[in-house]
């Protein structure tokens, strides 16, 4: 599956970095590039003011990045099926390759562009390159979209880092966790967009 998103469409409706996990993020939304809020180890009174739920010490920009997060993890994929299956097919292979090689942690970028009425064809046709992944046009109550796909972030081995930050996330981080063994990585990567 290819992986690269066409630099011809530089207004995307949506563009979401997807793990099936409670890590999945939105980049960009109606335009709109969404500035990232992370939390960090170090800052304690943020890590227990989510633990918690007490959420009066946790600024307005991370209740929007995690806002944003839920949202990605939930918003819906338009396609049809046979478009689900033919994109399903190409990602069984490579998270087949992925696990062999022991790899994790692994994303699909997701690019939702609504091309004005009327210019669909046009949008297909401009966007289409072997470099590129492929077009998938869709038509959902009155929406028309083109939704490219690819698989990111895919050199991430197994190693005792992920596994220390796996026992971390474990106890601390709203599942579905996303730094789990490449075998497990695999199957709930794949359940995720199944069901997506």
């Amino acid at each position: 599956m290819a992986n690269c998103l066409p630099a011809c469409i530089n207004s995307w409706s949506g563009l979401y970095d997807l793990k099936g996990s409670a890590d999945d993020k939105i980049l960009i939304e109606d335009g709109v590039q969404v500035p990232e809020a992370h939390k960090r180890f170090w800052n304690i009174d943020l890590v227990v003011c989510e633990a918690t739920g007490c959420n009066k010490g946790v600024p307005f920009a991370r209740k929007q990045y995690v806002k944003g997060k839920r949202q990605a993890y939930d918003t819906p994929i338009y396609v049809t099926k046979e478009q689900k299956a033919y994109i399903l097919k190409l990602m069984k292979q490579d998270v087949a390759f992925f696990t062999r090689f022991g790899l994790m942690d692994y994303s699909m970028i997701v690019g939702v562009y609504r091309p004005p009425p009327g210019f669909t064809q046009q949008a297909l046709e401009q966007s289409f390159s072997h470099l590129h992944s492929i077009p998938h046009a869709s038509h959902y109550k009155g929406d028309m979209t083109v939704l490219f796909v690819g698989i990111i972030d895919f050199l991430q081995a197994w190693t005792r880092s992920k596994r220390c930050a796996h026992l971390v996330k474990a106890c601390c981080a709203p599942p579905p966790i996303s730094t789990i063994p490449p075998s497990q990585y695999a199957i709930q990567f794949m359940q995720f967009f199944q069901w997506k």
